[in-house]
């Protein structure tokens, strides 16, 4: 969570965060004086992990700031360390929320609107190498191409949840076959929990 906008300092969280098919990590700066209720929903059994900068809960913040629908508790599946002060090194342009390690790019998360993507190959002149699960979702027919610098892609980095035999995800790879850094769930249908209505094509020449 920044600690300002536009110089203007994040003073409150509304209801709106939700995560429905993992978890995430957090921080949160001592700006923030006041969350509503269920500001941070998890309908999923994997944790969220929540790094505040504040030493204790402030009286702004509602006793159900976070909540897990999946498990109907308000205190199931999160950790909270409190009295944090390294905030992450995380970073975002106009489609990704991405990490940089020395000349490497590793991809967090898609939040643009195209359902035809062309992953990058460079983010301000580095290599983007990897791809974290959960990077992708669609909930519509979308075509990805993948080029040969990425190296890595942890399982359901591309997530399809297709409610119907008609929504398809083709990707297209500059790889001649899957690398072997790729996990083998590396694109999912999690509707259909399967890799079917996935097509992925390999040996791709991707002029971009």
């Amino acid at each position: 969570i920044p600690r300002k906008i536009d110089e203007v300092p994040v003073s409150t969280i509304k209801t709106g965060f939700y995560q429905r098919n993992g978890g995430a990590d957090v921080y949160i700066p001592s700006s923030v004086s006041t969350i509503e209720s269920k500001a941070f929903v998890n309908s999923s059994s994997k944790k969220f992990q929540m790094y505040i900068e504040a030493e204790e809960k402030p009286s702004g913040w509602d006793d159900n700031w976070y909540y897990s629908s999946y498990y109907n508790s308000s205190t199931s599946y999160v950790t909270k360390s409190w009295n944090q002060t390294e905030e992450f090194d995380y970073l975002f342009n106009d489609d990704y929320f991405y990490s940089v390690n020395g000349e490497e790019v590793t991809l967090l998360s898609y939040h643009g609107n195209s359902l035809f993507v062309n992953i990058p190959r460079k983010i301000n002149d580095k290599n983007v190498t990897t791809m974290k699960g959960y990077c992708f979702y669609f909930d519509k027919s979308a075509t990805v191409n993948i080029p040969k610098e990425i190296t890595t892609i942890e399982q359901l980095g591309i997530e399809l949840y297709g409610t119907s035999s008609s929504t398809k995800l083709t990707i297209n790879c500059e790889a001649s076959s899957k690398p072997s850094g790729w996990e083998s769930n590396f694109a999912y249908n999690s509707y259909q929990e399967s890799t079917s209505y996935i097509t992925t094509n390999y040996k791709q020449t991707l002029s971009y």
